[in-house]
């Protein structure tokens, strides 16, 4: 499972996502179910040494998330890519591990 939020100047939540990451025997593919902004889907999943990849198709173009955790460290990038273009940036975060939860029993780990 993986829980990303955001939280504005005052401490309030401002964005949260929520995704279950499978593999299936059968395919042998994984699967990220996501839910972010009041949308879900079903998309492919590719782990990588130090991180990971997945695609949302959009017509004849995909969105690229690749991400790389190193030291707990956590940098994403977003990528539209269009066949015959070179891939355009939209989107980067990086964020810095700030220690252990036991979420999702006891919450989240508040805004610093």
């Amino acid at each position: 499972m993986i829980e990303g939020r955001g939280y504005d100047a005052e401490g309030k939540v401002s964005f949260n996502a929520f995704g279950t990451i499978s593999f299936d025997p059968n395919t042998k593919a994984y699967t990220l179910h996501s839910y972010a902004l009041g949308r879900s889907g079903d998309f492919a999943f590719t782990p990588a040494a130090g991180g990971y990849s997945w695609e949302i198709p959009a017509g004849p173009m995909k969105i690229r998330y690749t991400a790389t955790i190193k030291d707990g460290k956590w940098n994403e990038v977003g990528d539209q890519i269009i066949p015959g273009k070179d891939p355009v940036r939209f989107f980067e975060m990086n964020l810095q591990r700030v220690g252990d939860t036991d979420w999702p029993s006891a919450g989240a780990i508040p805004p610093k």
